[in-house]
């Protein structure tokens, strides 16, 4: 009888072992939208060339989506530039981001201050 009762203990201690995960602790969520918000240089940039994302945390009225900006700048010899601002929506949706009609998946790198994201670019992104 006594037998039994410690095999029934060791089966529960290792089911119940076996049933705590590492994942289980949601305080800690690397995909979350505030991971994305704010300015994102590509790594290819210049003193003279400059591509930035910026993710903010404005929601589109009525709609779960966000609001993003694409800054483009162009600084010439002669120290005219030009720039431009294009807005995009965006949403996470597990491992996928959505930008506009852009589809990708995203990896942070550096924890939090590189950010991959191969459908939309070949270059990362540095956090600002």
């Amino acid at each position: 009888m006594k037998h039994q009762i410690k095999i029934i203990l060791l089966i529960l201690s290792c089911v119940t072992l076996f049933n705590c995960s590492s994942d289980d602790d949601s305080s800690e969520n690397i995909n979350s939208d505030n991971d994305f918000i704010g300015e994102w240089l590509r790594t290819d940039s210049t003193d003279s060339i400059q591509y930035k994302i910026v993710f903010t945390k404005q929601v589109l009225e009525s709609d779960t989506r966000k609001i993003g900006y694409i800054i483009s700048s162009v600084t010439y010899s002669t120290g005219e530039a030009t720039s431009s601002l294009g807005d995009f929506n965006w949403t996470i949706n597990n491992d996928i981001l959505t930008l506009d009609d852009v589809v990708t998946t995203f990896q942070f790198l550096s924890n939090g201050e590189i950010l991959l994201l191969p459908g939309f670019s070949e270059f990362e992104f540095v956090k600002q």
